[in-house]
This record gives structure tokens, sequence and C-alpha cells, in this order.
């Protein structure tokens, strides 16, 4: 996997860099573009309810589920983009996903798992509309996503697992709105969510 991820991100890279030499942009736009965002609905949160809605059915057999309660907090990202031509930006972002489940059991015990999702993913960017105060985009990134759980069952020591796997984030439309400073949001799928929005800083 890690030869996949690295391969895709050569080719974006040289892709990207062919593009830039027929760079032509003026004051009006600079290349930096740092952003903070929030998404909603993030692939990782749909599996750990997947996981939840599994394990309270299959893996404890003799419990029955009485309640269970999942905790998505959404996901928080930092990144930073360059703009290499007219239409394509390149950088690199970090998203920092945190999550829980707990699961009532009928003979009075209990599991309680927190989990959290960190992924560093390159990025690419195809600007189609782009003016002073808007611009409207689609993307993509591919990365690799570190996942640490930390579950506690009833008077039963605490059981950590870590791992890694493929990050990834679509996005289909975003928009910019803001000239030096901005407001943007992002309808897509991956470790940002189905909705990313937040503030973006042209430098």
């Amino acid at each position: 996997m890690r030869k996949i991820i690295l391969l895709i991100c050569l080719v974006l890279f040289l892709f990207a860099g062919s593009m830039a030499q027929k760079s032509d942009l003026s004051s009006d736009f600079p290349r930096n573009d740092v952003r903070i965002s929030y998404g909603m609905t993030t692939v990782n949160q749909i599996a750990l309810t997947m996981l939840v809605t599994t394990s309270s059915i299959f893996i404890i057999p003799l419990d029955t589920a009485l309640r269970i309660s999942v905790n998505g907090y959404g996901a928080f990202a930092f990144q930073y983009q360059y703009r290499l031509s007219k239409l394509i930006q390149l950088g690199a972002l970090v998203t920092y996903n945190p999550g829980s489940f707990e699961i009532r059991y009928d003979k009075g015990t209990s599991s309680y798992t927190s989990s959290m999702f960190l992924s560093f993913m390159p990025r690419i960017d195809f600007t189609y509309i782009r003016r002073p105060w808007f611009t409207m985009y689609s993307g993509i990134a591919l990365g690799a996503t570190y996942m640490l759980f930390r579950n506690n069952y009833t008077n039963q020591p605490d059981d950590v697992s870590s791992g890694v796997a493929f990050g990834f984030q679509l996005n289909g439309i975003g928009i910019r709105v803001g000239k030096d400073i901005g407001g943007f949001l992002e309808i897509g799928f991956g470790s940002q969510g189905l909705f990313n929005f937040g503030v973006s800083a042209r430098l």
C-alpha cells in the first residue's frame, strides 16, 4: 500500500510540475494558501459506527446490548497549499478526528472505547472558476491514517491497539469567498468529512 501511495503522489507532483511551467499568475492571486477547517461525518466516524453495530451483535454474543452510544467529534484539519498555476494547487494537510463509543449490556457490564484518527495527506486541487473574490474547485488527497483505540470492558484492564490505514479525501466541489482572508466550504467524502468548512488565508 505504501508503494501505491508513493507512486500516486509522484504522479501528482510530476503532473502539477508540468502545469506550473505554463503559470501566468497576477499579484491578485497569491501563491500561498493556509487553511484551518472543521469537517463533519468523516469516513472514520462511519466506520466506527459500523464497528459498534457489528461488535455489539457478534463479538460478545453472551451479552445483550441494551444501549449503544456513538460520539463523533468531527475532524479538525490544518492545510497548506501552493498555487502552481491558474488551475493547479498542490499542498498537504493534517487531520485529527477523535471519537468514542459505549455499549451497555443486560448483565450490568459495559464496554467503552475511545478512538483517534490522525491523517497525513498530500493534496491537489483543480480550479475551474477563478475570480479575485470567488473560486470554485475540486480536489483529491491521498495518504495514510494512524489509528489508536483504547478499550475498557467492565473489571478488565484497558486494551490498547493501533495501526495504519489508507487515508483519503475526495472533494466533489469546493467554494471559497473572500480575497486575502476568506471562508470556504467543501462537499466530499473521506478523512475530512462530507462537509468541510473553515478559514483560508492567502499569503
